[in-house]
């Protein structure tokens, strides 16, 4: 009885390893089936990447800009790296900041930050203009133009090239002054801005400080002046408490 019951224990251990093996090879296989499945699906046309929509903030993208889009097209959805796109967008010098995004199945959606001037530079010397961005980047170099114009005395500038710090603490400072009072003509000397209001009052900025205090203390001391009925002729935001002058200056 007992080489019987030996015997039986070990047939149902052979089947129960066999029907083991079986179900092993049959997950496994199962398992390689669908991989096999998901690489064709990666691969297939349905992936590609076939539409890139591009905008600015000014409209659609430029011509130049749409070059660019030739490489990622037909490239797999998944795999393809944002990041070169925006890269090679980013080489061309108008393109402040550029913002790539994957649309699911087959496209990819670009946004495009265009440099933008804020101020016009003059050179004391010369008659030429020259369009600076918030970044201090000298984006073109023209005739004419509507914006307000820093005078820089002593200074060389040429489209691609970027103001000192000094000069670029000037542009953001003459921003907010032209932005908050529409003054448009001020000058860069002796490190200092230098601005007239329409109320004939000379300004004197540092140009080390915070542009956003700057100005917000100086609308504060013509907000008072012109409730009070009496305006300075001069006022000096270099020092740490504001000088105001009401005689000639």
């Amino acid at each position: 009885m007992r080489i019987v019951r030996k015997a039986g224990i070990r047939i149902k251990l052979a089947d129960f390893a066999q029907n083991f093996l079986k179900s092993k090879i049959t997950r496994v296989l199962g398992f390689l089936i669908l991989c096999f499945l998901f690489i064709i699906f990666l691969q297939s046309p349905f992936l590609e990447i076939k539409n890139i929509h591009c905008k600015t903030q000014y409209g659609p993208c430029s011509k130049l800009d749409e070059e660019q889009f030739t490489a990622p097209l037909g490239e797999n959805f998944f795999f393809y790296n944002n990041q070169v796109l925006v890269e090679s967008l980013k080489k061309t010098f108008l393109n402040r900041t550029v913002y790539v995004e994957k649309v699911f199945p087959g496209a990819l959606s670009v946004s495009i930050e265009k440099r933008k001037a804020i101020v016009v530079v003059k050179l004391s010397e010369r008659q030429d203009l020259y369009l600076v961005d918030i970044d201090g980047e000298v984006i073109d170099r023209v005739a004419e133009s509507f914006l307000p114009i820093l005078t820089l005395i002593d200074e060389k500038l040429e489209v691609g090239q970027r103001l000192n710090e000094e000069n670029l603490q000037a542009a953001k400072i003459f921003h907010l002054v032209f932005k908050a009072d529409n003054i448009r003509q001020a000058k860069v000397e002796d490190k200092k801005l230098v601005v007239q209001t329409g109320d004939a009052i000379t300004v004197y900025f540092p140009i080390n400080r915070d542009p956003q205090a700057l100005v917000g203390a100086l609308q504060l001391i013509l907000t008072r002046s012109r409730i009070e009925g009496k305006l300075p002729k001069l006022i000096d935001l270099r020092y740490s408490k504001p000088i105001l002058k009401y005689g000639e200056v």
